[in-house]
């Protein structure tokens, strides 16, 4: 069996046609859904690159990793390092008799973490960040060189690799970057999604029977140029799809499409202008950040070898962590690893239908910390340790309203829940809950941080 795991950064789940948006955004995408199992309510535990990817490499959450920000400047670097005791799947599976074999460019991160690289045999770091010498130079070099590299430069060398390996048994990781900002594909895919539904879209109303368009936001808030920003988004998706479509034909035209575990997320979502009020403190409209569905819902599709189970639809909740002993499971690999991962064959199979009842956020930024919690009726956040917000996710599935003053007694449960959840996790790794660390959320010299002082109400994107 060979397995190609597929992250599409920044994606949301609610964007993609497979998942009943609108525009037919995910054609490609879309046909390995039907060859494949779908999950519904799939979610990240952050809203955010770096850790996100940890989690999804490792199967842990945040606490257990110690990475739970991303680390872009001179960031305490010291504090965002995975243990080397740590497996990565890479490692596993190459010690298991795969070729293994990455497409990715995290590694020029910050501070190059080297857990991205971590068990390849063979790891294509596309466009390697040169020498800086200070901060500015760092933050433009690293822009440059991961979220600007398009979908058609991974797939130059995601197609030769395959064409010099897949007859072997292998695992091949790869990353693409679209849709994440810039939007800054070929122009004949931004021309896309001029029709109709660009200036008609389907609208629902909401509780106090505001219009508001599903994906985007409020109708009121939508002026020409976001809906346009919201299209441009669409694009990038739509370009990308292209681009797995070209993966999955090549899987065919080798012969080894039925014998290949493929697997499609994404480490989070975007903002259009759903909560863009509560972005606008950075004086931004959009981004990622905050913790929020638009950010932590994101699309889980599994085709499994020979199309097993084609066509099932997973209503239970999910996580990004449940991704790494799904595949070792799915992979016979019989070694125990400690994980946070739950997998997600008993599911597929039908044997069970709730692997869990909740799932967890984690949110750290330079002005303040926050956690969330899911269930299926509500959403509650709390920034730490002073603001909180609570939605009744069943008559507001948009987050818009905030019950937090109404409904005190569900608040303190719900918080409590995360208490216990924290507490759990912490003691199962024995470690300092990293959102307590001063060090960590220190983001520059002298600058005071969320773990000590009251936040502002600027939230940040990044």
């Amino acid at each position: 069996m060979n397995i190609v795991y597929i992250i599409i950064d920044t994606l949301r789940a609610d964007h993609l046609s497979c998942y009943g948006y609108f525009r037919k955004t995910s054609p490609n995408i879309d046909r390995l859904a039907e060859d494949g199992i779908l999950f519904l309510n799939n979610y990240s535990e952050f809203p955010y690159t770096l850790p996100s990817f940890t989690s999804h490499i490792t199967g842990i959450c945040g606490i257990g990793t110690g990475i739970v920000t991303n680390a872009w400047r001179k960031l305490n670097e010291r504090h965002i390092v995975l243990d080397d005791k740590i497996p990565t799947l890479a490692e596993i599976l190459f010690h298991k008799g795969y070729v293994t074999i990455s497409v990715d460019n995290m590694v020029n991160f910050g501070y190059h973490p080297k857990w991205f690289v971590r068990g390849y045999q063979y790891h294509i770091n596309l466009r390697p960040r040169p020498p800086y010498t200070n901060d500015d130079m760092l933050y433009d070099d690293i822009v440059k060189n991961t979220d600007m590299v398009l979908a058609e430069e991974i797939n130059y060398h995601v197609l030769k690799m395959l064409e010099i390996y897949g007859d072997k048994k292998f695992f091949l990781f790869v990353h693409y970057w679209d849709p994440h900002t810039p939007y800054n594909m070929p122009e004949e895919y931004s021309d896309k999604f001029f029709d109709k539904y660009y200036y008609d879209p389907p609208i629902a109303r909401v509780l106090d029977k505001t219009e508001y368009i599903p994906g985007w936001g409020r109708a009121v808030d939508l002026t020409g140029k976001r809906k346009d920003f919201v299209r441009q988004y669409d694009c990038e998706i739509y370009y990308v799809d292209f681009h797995i479509g070209r993966v999955i034909d090549k899987l065919k035209e080798m012969d080894v499409y039925d014998d290949t575990l493929i697997i499609i997320t994404s480490d989070h979502g975007e903002v259009m202008f759903e909560h863009h009020q509560a972005m606008s403190k950075e004086k931004i409209e959009f981004g990622h950040g905050l913790l929020y569905n638009e950010l932590l819902h994101v699309p889980l599709i599994l085709k499994m070898p020979n199309q097993e189970y084609r066509g099932r639809k997973i209503k239970s909740f999910t996580q990004t962590i449940d991704i790494f002993p799904t595949i070792l499971e799915v992979a016979g690999v019989k070694d125990k690893y400690i994980v946070d991962g739950i997998s997600l064959l008993n599911l597929i199979r039908g044997e069970e239908k709730e692997i869990r009842d909740m799932v967890v956020g984690t949110y750290v930024s330079k002005n303040f910390t926050a956690r969330s919690l899911t269930t299926r009726e509500w959403k509650y956040i709390i920034y730490n340790p002073f603001d909180i917000e609570l939605y009744n996710r069943e008559k507001d599935p948009f987050e818009l309203y905030n019950l937090a003053d109404e409904e005190k007694e569900i608040a303190s449960k719900l918080n409590e829940m995360i208490e216990n959840i924290v507490n759990k996790y912490t003691s199962k790794w024995n470690k300092i809950d990293p959102l307590k660390i001063p060090e960590l959320l220190n983001w520059r010299l002298g600058e005071e941080t969320a773990w000590k002082v009251k936040p502002t109400g600027e939230r940040p994107d990044k």
